[in-house]
């Protein structure tokens, strides 16, 4: 018998979903990362980890940038790190509180791009409120 419950219409989240969940996860928390740390920080498998990385990387999620420095004596070819790509996505917040109405912009790594307030007694104007909002959002 079909459940009515809105989670009951949700698939269950894949195996390659919950990697790439993890994946990002490790990377918001810490950026820079090498393939090997994130084997370690999310507990998947590295053949798991690469192909994560891999279509990551393809949809422009991630980006990939040398070692800086060798910390230690280190044979062989430096660890490429990965972060992800600050320009991949944004996110657009707006605040309407009793006193004021904001919006901000912030990147995929949560660096505020431009946050604009204007206070205003909000509570008895709502069309006013609407069309502020607006031109916050407009006049970035």
């Amino acid at each position: 018998m079909p459940s009515d419950s809105p989670a009951a219409a949700e698939p269950p989240i894949g195996l390659s979903d919950l990697g790439r969940v993890r994946v990002l996860r490790a990377l918001t928390e810490k950026p820079w990362l090498s393939r090997a740390e994130l084997v370690r920080r999310t507990g998947l498998a590295r053949a798991t980890v690469g192909s994560v990385i891999y279509d990551l990387m393809g949809a422009g999620l991630v980006r990939e940038s040398a070692a800086a420095g060798a910390s230690g004596a280190r044979t062989g070819r430096p660890p490429q790190l990965l972060s992800l790509e600050p320009e991949a996505a944004y996110a657009l917040g707006l605040d309407i509180g009793h006193d004021h109405v904001r919006a901000i912009l912030t990147d995929v790594v949560g660096t505020s791009r431009w946050d604009r307030t204007e206070p205003m007694a909000v509570d008895g104007d709502p069309e006013r409120t609407l069309a502020t909002a607006v031109r916050l959002l407009n006049n970035r």
